[in-house]
C-alpha cells in the first residue's frame, strides 16, 4: 500500500523520470550482484527528485540512493525503493562558468565530466580518468585517484536538505575534509586519520545528524542529498597524463573483472597499505562462493565469473578484517557500501 501510495503522489505531481518495477539491480552496481528492486526511479531533474524524496517521507519509505554503483553492492535479497541520480540533469550535465570552473549534476558519470574538459581543453582533473562512478559519489567518499582528491579542487556543494525541506550550498573548507572522508558522510562515529574522532557537522547540522550523498545507505531521517558540485579546473587539458592515468588503472587491473575497485581504505597518516597487509595474510585469489581476492591486486575483491553473491562478497571482507587485525594488528575499513 505504501508503494502504490507514493507512486501515485509522484504521477499526481508530474514527475519527470523514469519509474521501473523489479528493475535488477546487478545491472547498477560495477560488481554486477544485486536482486531486484521493487520500484526504481530515476529523476531527470532536480524537482522530480526532491519530490521523490519528500513523498518516500511521506510514506515512510525507506530508500537507497544511487549514483554510479561503483562502490555499491546491492543484497541479493534486493530493495524496496532505489532512487538512481544517473540520469539526473542529463541535458546540461556539465557547464563551464566564468573564472575557470565547471559545475556538475550530481549524477554526471567521470567519463562525461573529462570529455566535457577535454573537449573545452580544461585541466586539473586528468587524475579521475577512467573513474567509474559520478561526481556526487566522489564528492560523498571525497574520492582519491594517483594523488587527487575530489576536495581538493571542490569549490562547493548544492544539496538538498530534507529536514529543512531546502536547498543550500556548501563552501569546502578544508577542515572539514580528510583522506576518503567528507561532511556529507555520516557525523558520528567517523574515522579521521585511521583514529576514532568527529568532523564538524555542516551549519545547522545536529551532532548526531546523518548526510548521505549519491552511493550512500538513506532513511527518511538522513537529511543532506548532494545535487551538484562546482570544481576548480585549470587552462589546458593534459592528455599524456590523463593517457597514463588509464594505463595505469588497466595495469592495477582496474577493467580485467567486475569489482568496486578498492576494497578497503588505505591510511596515509600511520603509512598502511590495505593490500599489502592483505597479500601478506596470503589472500591472494582466495574465494567465498563466486566473490575472489583478484590474483592480482590483494586490495581488489572481484566477481570474475558473475556468480558472486552479496553474503560472499561480505563474508569474504568480514574473513580478511579477522585477519588481518588477528596478524597485523590493524583494522581494515571497507570502501564498499553494502545497501
Amino acid at each position: 500500500m505504501k508503494n502504490l501510495a507514493f507512486k501515485d503522489i509522484l504521477l499526481k505531481n508530474n514527475f519527470f523520470g523514469e519509474i521501473k518495477t523489479g528493475e535488477l539491480l546487478a545491472g547498477h552496481s560495477s560488481m554486477h550482484v544485486g536482486g531486484r528492486a521493487e520500484l526504481f526511479l530515476e529523476p531527470f531533474d532536480e524537482k522530480s527528485l526532491i519530490l521523490a524524496l519528500d513523498a518516500a517521507a511521506s510514506c515512510g519509505l525507506k530508500y537507497f540512493l544511487a549514483g554510479g554503483g561503483s562502490n555499491v553492492v546491492f543484497p541479493d535479497e534486493g530493495l524496496n525503493l532505489v532512487i538512481c541520480t544517473r540520469k539526473l540533469g542529463k541535458d546540461e550535465s556539465v557547464q563551464l562558468l566564468e573564472n575557470d570552473r565547471i559545475v556538475c549534476s550530481a549524477g554526471t558519470g567521470w567519463g562525461s565530466v573529462l570529455n566535457f574538459c577535454k573537449k573545452n581543453n580544461l585541466g586539473g582533473l586528468e587524475a579521475f580518468t577512467a573513474l567509474s562512478g559520478t561526481t556526487g559519489g566522489a564528492v560523498f567518499m571525497n574520492a582519491c585517484c594517483f594523488g587527487l582528491a575530489a576536495s581538493d579542487r571542490l569549490l562547493s556543494v548544492r544539496y538538498f536538505d530534507t529536514q529543512k525541506n531546502k536547498i543550500l550550498t556548501y563552501k569546502t573548507e578544508k577542515n572539514d575534509w580528510d583522506y576518503k572522508k567528507s561532511p556529507f558522510q555520516p557525523c558520528k562515529k567517523m574515522q579521521k586519520g585511521g583514529v576514532a574522532g568527529d568532523f564538524p557537522p555542516l551549519e545547522g547540522e545536529a551532532e548526531n545528524a546523518e548526510a548521505v550523498g549519491a552511493g550512500g545507505r538513506l532513511s527518511p531521517s538522513s537529511k543532506k542529498i548532494i545535487l551538484s558540485a562546482e570544481f576548480s579546473v585549470t587552462s589546458g587539458f593534459d592528455d599524456e597524463l590523463s593517457l597514463q592515468v588509464k594505463q595505469k588503472r588497466s595495469e592495477l587491473g582496474h577493467f580485467r573483472a567486475p569489482s568496486c575497485g578498492s576494497a578497503f581504505k588505505n591510511d596515509p597518516e600511520r603509512k598502511i597499505v590495505a593490500g599489502k597487509l592483505i597479500d601478506e595474510c596470503g589472500f591472494k585469489g582466495f574465494s567465498v562462493g563466486g566473490a575472489q581476492i583478484a590474483p592480482w591486486h590483494a586490495n581488489f575483491i572481484i566477481n570474475p565469473e558473475q556468480k558472486a553473491r552479496s553474503a560472499d562478497i561480505l563474508e569474504l571482507v568480514e574473513i580478511v578484517q579477522e585477519a588481518v587485525l588477528k596478524k597485523q594488528g590493524v583494522f581494515l575499513e571497507p570502501e564498499i557500501i553494502f545497501a
